[in-house]
């Protein structure tokens, strides 16, 4: 298939330091916070980022969730769909996953903002 031309290179923690106090402490812990203001307008975006397994045999890790982060896809298979809202806090939900060996794809949906980590215990 061919690659979309209107994807955008993104990374965290976001390097404009943010007005209010708090928004510049949960940008400084990895929240994205500017999506709208970063990549585009919108009420909802899509990113796609690679996670490498260096070990040749499987890895349980956990995948932590925050904000407005709607969904989580693993090599092609959802491990996280937001179904209610339970709070803003970082590692919200813990899913536990296994990275296959080599490179792993990560697809998420999100708002505007939103906080993923990837820790191999149940830490965020």
């Amino acid at each position: 298939g061919q690659t979309p031309t209107n994807w955008k290179e993104y990374s965290l923690p976001e390097t404009t330091p943010q007005e209010h106090p708090w928004n510049e402490q949960e940008r400084q812990r990895g929240f994205a916070l500017s999506l709208d203001k970063i990549i585009a307008p919108g009420k909802s975006w899509q990113g796609l980022a690679a996670l490498e397994n260096k070990s040749t045999q499987p890895k349980v890790m956990f995948f932590n969730t925050g904000a407005q982060l709607q969904s989580v896809w693993l090599n092609g298979e959802r491990i996280y769909q937001h179904t209610q809202w339970r709070g803003w806090h970082a590692g919200r939900e813990r899913i536990a996953a296994t990275l296959k060996p080599g490179l792993n794809a990560v697809f998420i949906e999100t708002g505007a903002q939103f906080f993923l980590s990837v820790t191999d215990d149940n830490q965020w």
